[in-house]
């Protein structure tokens, strides 16, 4: 993996090599969507299906019975359903073990450089913030297998296009509607996966040309994941009291109103976990020079005699005066936050 030779043209060995196995599985059966049906559904009349593409006409005609199974049509609608291939299930699941190879490689490659007689702290920090956008990849993924496994023993068997388009457009009850929901929010999980090893990504590719880049995305993860528990949460409160009371968006208000009140712990909190997720990008003389910064700023006020000092350290940690100014504004506007 370090040889020069290697890194040359991995560049497009890995397309390459996806491209290949694609042209290789395309038209295996176990990896082929072959049939594909349109579900056309007026109310109150019988469910009927037109055929977009394949030639299996006794899947086609199942799906037709499942449909006509649960009764006449409870709203007009149109949806496709396919058939899916267990080569393709096969794909998606096999992700998280992908990663974990992954995750291997790159805890090597830190402990590669965490050793010898001169560490490399800065590769070491690039390594480390790729192996947490892994990780965290990882973790994702597996509460998505997990959850597909829930959801499916709660259905009592496998989850079909047909489940999750009766669950859409039927005449749910409350566990088909809280299954129905726990399906969509599976489908996120996957892009929110590669959102945040991107994310970590950016943050090991600039830490060292953008200068604050860990600060701006530890403010980005952070407003990202609170607007996400407070549309979930909304969700899940207007559900519930839709269930109870009927009144579903009184559950919602109010559990959005209670998000507001409480957001400060709750923000307090994500900003510790982004920030063991996006370590400091700081150079040791940075830090030691904010160490020094911030001594002298417990009163809030930088005397002649504190500046003079400061310029002092600066000059002897070979700090510019852009440099400086960016640690200031850095750490006033940490001050400003509190």
């Amino acid at each position: 993996m370090h040889r020069p030779s290697f890194k040359k043209h991995a560049w497009y060995i890995a397309p390459a090599l996806g491209i290949t196995i694609w042209l290789l599985i395309r038209t295996v059966p176990a990896f082929y969507v072959s049939d594909a049906t349109w579900v056309v559904c007026e109310e109150g009349e019988e469910p009927t299906t037109d055929r977009w593409f394949g030639e299996d006409e006794e899947w086609r005609q199942g799906i037709e019975d499942d449909f006509k199974d649960t009764g006449d049509c409870t709203a007009s609608y149109e949806a496709t359903v396919t058939s899916q291939p267990p080569g393709l299930w096969a794909i998606a699941l096999g992700s998280p073990i992908v990663s974990l190879l992954a995750l291997l490689f790159i805890r090597s490659s830190i402990k590669s450089y965490q050793g010898g007689d001169n560490p490399d702290f800065s590769k070491s920090l690039t390594s480390r913030s790729l192996y947490i956008g892994f990780l965290g990849k990882v973790i994702i993924l597996l509460f998505w297998f997990v959850l597909l496994i829930l959801i499916s023993v709660v259905n009592g068997s496998q989850v079909t296009f047909v489940d999750e388009t009766l669950w859409r457009y039927g005449n749910p009850d409350f566990m088909e509607r809280i299954l129905f929901f726990a399906w969509i929010f599976s489908l996120t999980l996957t892009p929110a996966a590669i959102a945040f090893e991107a994310m970590m990504f950016v943050h090991a590719t600039l830490k060292d040309t953008v200068f604050g880049i860990d600060n701006n995305l530890r403010k980005t993860f952070t407003t990202a994941v609170f607007t996400g528990i407070g549309v979930i949460s909304f969700i899940v409160g207007s559900e519930l009291m839709e269930s109870v009371v009927g009144y579903g968006a009184a559950g919602g208000v109010f559990v959005g109103v209670s998000l507001l009140v409480i957001r400060r712990p709750i923000l307090g909190v994500l900003d510790g976990v982004s920030s063991r997720f996006i370590p400091s990008s700081h150079t040791p003389e940075e830090t030691a020079y904010l160490d020094a910064y911030s001594t002298a700023m417990e009163d809030r006020i930088i005397t002649k005699e504190e500046r003079k000092l400061l310029d002092t350290v600066a000059s002897t940690f070979g700090l510019n005066e852009k440099i400086v100014k960016q640690l200031e504004d850095e750490y006033n506007s940490t001050l400003e936050e509190e």
